[in-house]
């Protein structure tokens, strides 16, 4: 009896040391813990359990179409706080080429000068040509080539006033290229047997609804019902004459 007493009392004390260290070692890790903050996993629950005071910021969508009308904007903004307007050529050179954008243009644009040039042909200019354009972003540049002798025979035969280009003698049968566009400069190219040969060079700036490459040719063929609709009027036509939309804002 003796001897299984002492051992049962030997194994109480060997418990209770034990008991005492994993405790001891318990307190040790939390004062640790509380040290180095909540654990991982205590801050993914904290987020879990609710919102963060923190503002949240959410970014807005590019407005559709005002990319591809950049250019104008920057037109419009100058304008209305009295700067400097920006020319279409300066805001052409400042562009890059969107990869996607520009080619599309280029050929809705390719597509209508094709017809184009047969109506100046039939105005006079035999010779003329008009060159394939070059879109950036939200602008775009083409030519369009002819010889003065044809222009000034066109000009003595009435068909071209004494002012007028042949940039103005397409807008004013074919429509406008867009909501703003300018002449650049006009200069010789060559000289071939007395007859000079010319450019014109025609940038294009482009608003949200004439700036998409599918619906370009509905756009035109809008704005042409509209002058000719404004023509029809004669002199009751209103004095600001033909719409924003259709004007040529440089």
């Amino acid at each position: 009896m003796g001897g299984a007493t002492a051992l049962l009392m030997l194994l109480a004390l060997v418990m209770l040391r034990q008991r005492g260290s994993q405790q001891a070692r318990d307190r040790a890790r939390g004062d640790g813990q509380a040290e180095r903050g909540p654990s991982s996993t205590d801050a993914v629950a904290q987020r879990r359990a609710g919102p963060s005071n923190l503002p949240r910021f959410t970014p807005q969508p590019e407005r559709s179409g005002e990319r591809h009308s950049q250019a104008l904007l920057m037109k419009q903004k100058a304008r209305a706080s009295g700067g400097r307007v920006p020319g279409s050529a300066e805001l052409f050179d400042g562009e890059t080429r969107d990869l996607v954008w520009a080619p599309a243009m280029e050929r809705s644009l390719s597509e209508r000068f094709r017809q184009n040039q047969d109506v100046l042909v039939a105005g006079g200019l035999k010779s003329a040509t008009i060159q394939a354009p070059e879109c950036r972003t939200s602008t775009c540049r083409f030519e369009i080539h002819y010889t003065d002798q044809e222009l000034a025979l066109a000009r003595e035969a009435g068909v071209f006033t004494a002012k007028l280009a042949p940039s103005g003698y397409l807008f004013q049968n074919t429509g406008p290229f867009a909501r703003s566009w300018s002449d650049y400069q006009t200069e010789p190219i060559e000289v071939v047997d007395g007859v000079t040969r010319m450019r014109q060079i025609i940038h294009v700036v482009f608003g949200e609804q004439d700036s998409d490459p599918g619906s370009y040719a509905a756009w035109v063929a809008e704005a042409r019902k509209e002058m000719a609709h404004q023509k029809s009027l004669g002199p009751k036509a209103p004095a600001k004459g033909l719409p924003p939309w259709v004007l040529n804002l440089r």
